[in-house]
């Protein structure tokens, strides 16, 4: 046979032109020209990539990776500021306790007591970030309590207390009523809070404690060293029951 006249293999038009493809490729080759680019899709859909599995494992772990770093950062974040919470909570009653143990107070003794309070707090940095003060406030005269004394524990957290100052009418809670001559003992804690991966805001937290004096009156800081006992466990821990002046045990109140 004449090679000149053997039979060209079928072939499929292309509409709207006058070229020609082999009509084993023709829908491929439609796809390519342009001619209906909405069957792109269904030739996907149907072709070798719909049945081809491999690497989904991988890209179904490549899109869900960033959402599991996102979640261990944050248990990882708010974790660590439940853990100052408590810890707050659980210096400001120690403070307070201690502070209330003896029928006298010094300055010395309430230093003591701030430097005890700073391996509380621990991993967190209270000298850095933090701040303790320690109020008396009383009654003398009058129908309005204020304060009587204050001290404050060194660092860099330039806080003003929010009980007020020495000398001037004090800030208590609605629950806390005093008689002329009682005191309450008033221990506040100071942290400046920044997250470790900036997934919470940055914010200074306050917890404060407020106990009755178990022998004296401390309506001043004594000038001689008073003596500190070791905290018994399971003292002073601070929870949110309002405080009762009537009764005769040391009472607490926290709030942040």
């Amino acid at each position: 046979m004449d090679r000149h006249n053997r039979s060209a293999p079928p072939v499929a038009s292309r509409p709207g032109s006058g070229l020609r493809a082999p009509a084993g490729r023709s829908r491929p080759w439609r796809l390519v020209a342009g001619c209906y680019p909405w069957r792109l899709c269904c030739w996907l859909a149907r072709g070798p990539l719909a049945t081809d599995r491999r690497g989904v494992i991988a890209l179904e772990f490549a899109l869900i990776l960033p959402l599991l770093i996102l979640f261990c950062f944050g248990t990882v974040e708010v974790g660590r500021f439940v853990l100052l919470q408590m810890k707050l909570d659980q210096l400001a009653a120690s403070v307070a306790d201690l502070g209330t143990r003896d029928r006298t107070l010094s300055a010395a003794t309430v230093d003591d007591i701030f430097a005890a309070g700073a391996h509380i707090v621990q991993p967190f940095d209270l000298a850095t970030d933090g701040r303790i003060t320690l109020s008396g406030v009383g009654l003398t005269a009058g129908d309005q309590p204020r304060v009587l004394w204050q001290r404050r524990s060194g660092g860099t957290l330039d806080l003003p207390s929010e009980t007020g100052t020495v000398g001037n009418p004090a800030t208590l809670p609605d629950e806390i009523t005093l008689a002329v001559g009682q005191t309450v003992v008033v221990a506040e804690v100071s942290f400046s809070y920044r997250g470790m991966f900036g997934l919470l805001p940055a914010r200074v937290t306050t917890k404060r404690a407020y106990f009755r004096p178990r022998l004296g009156s401390l309506q001043q800081l004594s000038s001689l060293g008073g003596v500190v006992r070791p905290m018994p466990e399971g003292a002073g821990c601070c929870n949110n029951r309002p405080w009762r002046a009537p009764v005769a045990a040391s009472a607490v109140v926290a709030s942040g």
